[in-house]
């Protein structure tokens, strides 16, 4: 039982209390950790900017098309009435009908988008 406490101890591999070598590793190695951590922050940040100016910048899909001011007698202000109205136009042809309600809702978030991707 004496000879597992004295192994136990710090001087049973020569090491005198007081040395601080026995710490060097200990120090270089949370050392290494934080620039590790700090520069894996770093490229993560200019990767989030990367991304943020490519969904940007990307031009619309081929078949997007965008339709304004649509004249108030035609009453196609719902999601329907515009399906059933650009179907009969184009026929079988519309995968997909949006409304965007708002201008100003939808510029808010475009620059808000913008700042983050300029940080």
């Amino acid at each position: 039982h004496y000879a597992f406490k004295k192994l136990g101890s710090p001087n049973a591999l020569g090491f005198d209390k007081k040395c601080l070598s026995l710490w060097a590793p200990v120090l270089v190695m949370y050392w290494c950790t934080a620039m590790t951590l700090w520069l894996m922050r770093r490229e993560y940040k200019h990767i989030i900017r990367l991304r943020n100016r490519f969904w940007l910048c990307r031009p619309p899909q081929m078949y997007t098309v965008l339709v304004d001011e649509i004249p108030p007698h035609l009453k196609l202000s719902t999601r329907d009435s515009l399906w059933e109205h650009f179907d009969s136009i184009f026929p079988g042809q519309v995968v997909r009908v949006d409304i965007v309600a708002t201008y100003g809702e939808t510029n808010n978030t475009l620059r808000k988008l913008r700042r983050c991707s300029d940080r």
